[in-house]
This record gives structure tokens, C-alpha cells and sequence, in this order.
């Protein structure tokens, strides 16, 4: 009988997955350890309450970009954390994350996720162990499950990023930035929720059960999720605008047809090259290539087709093409995409002698010279 190979990843991977599962078993041992007369608090049935909330965030996370994703189960971790025992939490965050997916890639993911949550579930502990008052009022609740937040999110997306930054050789502060910079401060606000969510349980309101106010809380909960899922298909919805504008220009612009695919996949391959094979890098590169004439959309037809020499005051109109295209995409600037994008749609016709356009930028000045030199013959 033939087994199937075992799919291994590269070996600096293998090394994280391994690294980040093995760090969760040694943090739940110590936790059992430490806290193994602690009370259990909840039921077999409570667990199981919580258990569907934890899948339920789950299957309802958001993609981000560079194969990540993201979704609301540290509110549902945190809330753990602060209703039972310490180590409970943890193991909970690592048995329901697996999806029968590629091996190695759900092991890190309930890694991870289980050791962000121990980590949390370690700094919840200190503040209730070592109270903290501000006059008469106790703020050790409220200070420990926003210090146990900030621990899982910088537990969860630093071995996120680092998997990105191994796997797929995107500089690290890359992959953090595109997929993590704009999260942290809905991190941070949304961990109260996590604390109401426990105190909401221990004190039911409606029908003798706390889990029926949990349930309305998922009302606005699934908003917040609605926010993050409406901004990445802002971003998708931008560059399919982009594409279809692109194709506008090129069907009234025979000459110029697939002239910008060609150039994309060129300077995307250059760009790996240059960058040592950096994929966050090579596709800034391949976006802003493909973008670069967009300009000519708004020069006359009279002129952007005309088949004879054209006239000095018509060159100087096609030349506009570079600065047009830069005020076309100006209002996206920095939030659809970044410097590069916009360096590369104004500068591409600038030359190392100094007399291109429009700024007649001469040597390394040209912030796009890596690959417009490709465009030349």
C-alpha cells in the first residue's frame, strides 16, 4: 500500500511552525503547573457555548493581503481568559482552529493563536494577582484585559508576520504594515467588549443565562467585522477600477495595446531580481507598470492618434500624459497605494542624461529607473 508524501515546507518555515507549537506546549504546561487548583468556573455546557462563539469567528474571518487573514476570535479568547482557568483558554484557541487544510499551515495557525492566548491569559492573571488602584477605584479588570489584548496582538501578528516575511520573502516591516499597521488601534477598542462579554455572562440579564446577552452583543460585533471586510473590498474594488480604465485606454489606443502588460511582467521580473526575490516589492513594481500610461486617458484622440509628425505644442501634450496620470490618481495617494505607485506614473519617461520629462531628472534621481530602462530599445 503506497502512502502519500508529506508535504514539508521550507526548512526556515518548518523551523517557526515547530517553534511556535512547541512554545505553546511548554506556556499550557506551565499554566496546568501553576494554576492546577485553580476552579474551573464553567460547565461542560459553557465551554460549548463558547466553543461555537470561537468557530463561529472563525469561519467568518476577513483575507487580508499575502495569503493572511484575519477575525474576531480574540474577543471571544479574551473573554475566556477572564472567565475560567488560565490554561483552558489556550487549549481551547488550539483545538478549534483546525480546517483539515495543508498540515503545516493549520499547525502554526493554532499555535500561534493558542500561545497569543496564553500569553494573555498570563498577563490577565498578574494584574488580578497584583491589584491595581487609582484612589478608591480598582482599574486591575480594565488595565489587565487591555494589557492582555495588546499581548495577544503582538503575539499573534509578529509570528504571523515572520511566517509572511519566510515564506513568501517580503521584507518584514512590509508584510506588517499591509496587513497589520491599520488593526492595532481596532485591537485595542474592541478589548472591553471582551472584559462586557465576561461580566455580561456572570451576571445574566435576560432569561437566568448570560449567553443571551452575549448573543446581542454579536449584533455589533459582526460590524466591526463588516468595517474590516468593506475596507479590504474598498482596496479590490479600487484596482479592478484601475484595471477597467486601463482597458478603456487601450481600446482607444491600438498602438499602446498590451504595451502595459508586457511592461508589467518585465519590470515585475526585474524587480525580483534586483530585491532578491521580494514579492511585496515586484507587485508594487508590476501595479505602478501597469498603471504608468494612464495618463494618456485624458489626452484628445485628435492627438493621441494622429498618424503623421506631430506638432511641437502636440508633443508637449502627449508629454503631459505623465503629470495627468499623477493628478488622475492623486486622491488615492496613500491610501490605495504608496509613494512608489505615484513616483513611478510621473517619472517613467525621466532619463539618465537629464533630458526626459517632466522634470528632467537626471542620474538615480528617477525614482522608477530600475525598470523603465526595460522600455527602450
Amino acid at each position: 500500500m503506497a502512502f502519500k508524501r508529506l508535504e514539508l515546507p521550507p526548512p526556515r518555515v518548518l523551523l517557526l511552525v515547530l517553534s511556535a507549537f512547541l512554545g505553546f506546549l511548554a506556556l499550557e504546561g506551565f499554566l496546568l503547573w501553576a494554576y492546577r487548583s485553580a476552579p474551573l468556573r464553567l460547565s461542560l455546557l459553557d465551554l460549548l457555548f463558547w466553543g461555537a462563539l470561537m468557530l463561529w469567528s472563525v469561519s467568518v474571518r476577513v483575507p487580508l493581503p499575502l495569503s493572511a487573514s484575519m477575525s474576531q476570535f480574540f474577543i471571544f479568547a479574551l473573554a475566556l481568559v477572564a472567565l475560567t482557568s488560565p490554561w483552558v483558554p489556550p487549549l481551547l484557541s488550539f483545538l478549534l482552529q483546525w480546517r483539515r487544510k495543508v498540515w503545516y499551515k493549520e499547525l502554526f495557525n493554532s499555535s500561534q493563536n493558542a500561545l497569543a492566548t496564553a500569553l494573555a491569559a498570563l498577563v490577565w492573571q498578574f494584574f488580578q494577582q497584583n491589584p491595581l488602584y487609582l484612589g478608591s477605584w480598582d482599574l486591575s479588570a480594565g488595565v489587565g484585559i487591555a494589557a492582555a489584548s495588546l499581548a495577544f496582538f503582538l503575539a499573534n501578528t509578529t509570528l504571523v508576520t515572520t511566517a509572511i516575511h519566510l515564506a513568501n520573502d517580503v521584507p518584514w516591516h512590509e508584510a506588517w504594515r499591509k496587513n497589520f499597521s491599520w488593526l492595532a488601534l481596532s485591537y485595542l477598542l474592541l478589548s472591553p467588549i471582551a472584559l462586557l462579554l465576561a461580566r455580561a455572562y456572570e451576571t445574566p440579564l435576560l432569561g437566568n443565562w448570560g449567553g443571551w446577552t452575549v448573543l446581542f452583543f454579536l449584533i455589533p460585533l459582526y460590524y466591526s467585522r463588516f468595517y474590516w471586510d468593506e475596507k479590504v473590498r474598498l482596496e479590490q474594488a479600487f484596482d479592478t477600477t484601475l484595471e477597467l480604465l486601463m482597458n478603456a485606454l487601450e481600446a482607444k489606443d491600438p498602438m499602446t495595446r498590451l504595451h502595459s502588460e508586457r511592461v508589467a511582467d518585465i519590470a515585475r521580473d526585474l524587480a525580483r531580481k534586483v530585491k532578491d526575490g521580494n514579492e511585496a516589492y515586484a507587485q508594487a513594481i508590476y501595479r505602478a507598470a501597469r498603471l504608468h500610461d494612464i495618463g494618456k486617458i485624458a489626452i484628445p484622440e485628435a492627438v493621441l492618434l494622429k498618424p503623421g509628425s506631430l506638432t511641437p505644442e502636440e508633443f508637449a501634450l502627449i508629454q503631459s500624459h505623465t503629470t495627468k496620470g499623477a493628478e488622475l490618481l492623486s486622491p488615492a495617494r496613500k491610501v490605495a497605494f504608496d509613494q512608489l505607485v505615484y513616483n513611478v506614473i510621473l517619472h517613467h519617461h525621466e532619463r539618465w542624461d537629464g533630458r526626459g520629462y517632466p522634470k528632467r531628472l537626471a542620474g538615480r534621481r528617477p525614482a522608477s529607473w530600475a525598470w523603465r530602462t526595460l522600455t527602450r530599445p
